[in-house]
């Protein structure tokens, strides 16, 4: 009769971490990053195990990197702390500030080992926040300054103004504020408010 012996590697997911950069762009890729550790409770170690992580995306964030990442033979040795890191490269679509986090699991993959508590191989990350930006290239092209040929001491007249702004992209519309100062003479005021401000305007 052949009798299976088996030992025993209590592997527990200890901590999840998720880093991702403060700020990105709309349409351009940025790292998100990753770090578990793993700790064997023994008694058997160093234990051969294989972890997969997954990353949560927004809905209009996506990856071409695999996902969930498996990461497969580690040899975690027992009592010692092991940090594993794995990274994706992300694009999102859509201009917000965007979260994201992963859930790790670690299991033995050694043949006659197994794991007493299985209930303790997984963990999950706190959420890392990435504010995604869309860019605007607002350009001035054009500003005008009308004026009546002659004015009287003392008597008010109308000064008008105008600017031509132009959105070069890539992100439109636009909602932008426009700003005119009027540059006055040393012997000239204004009761109106100077700069004039236009709020929202929409520019495609």
């Amino acid at each position: 009769m052949t009798v299976g012996v088996f030992d025993q590697s209590d592997l527990k997911v200890t901590g999840v971490t998720v880093t991702s950069p403060p700020q990105a762009v709309v349409g351009t890729p940025f790292n998100v990053s990753a770090t578990t550790v793993i700790h064997n409770n023994g008694p058997y170690g160093p234990a051969n195990s294989d972890l997969t992580v997954t990353l949560a995306l927004p809905p209009d964030c996506s990856t071409l990197d695999p996902n969930p990442r498996v990461v497969p033979g580690l040899l975690i040795p027992v009592s010692v702390p092991t940090p594993v890191n794995v990274s994706w490269s992300v694009t999102c679509t859509s201009q917000s500030l965007h979260g994201f986090s992963a859930t790790s699991t670690a299991v033995v993959n050694e043949f006659h080992l197994e794991d007493p508590q299985p209930g303790n191989n997984s963990g999950s990350s706190a959420t890392a926040a990435t504010a995604v930006f869309a860019q605007s290239d607002l350009k001035v092209t054009g500003a005008t300054v009308s004026s009546p040929a002659q004015g009287i001491v003392g008597t008010p007249f109308s000064v008008g103004a105008s600017a031509t702004v132009h959105n070069n992209g890539p992100f439109g519309p636009a909602n932008a504020t426009v700003s005119i100062g009027l540059s006055l003479p040393p012997d000239c005021t204004t009761a109106d408010p100077n700069p004039q401000v236009a709020a929202n305007v929409s520019l495609p």
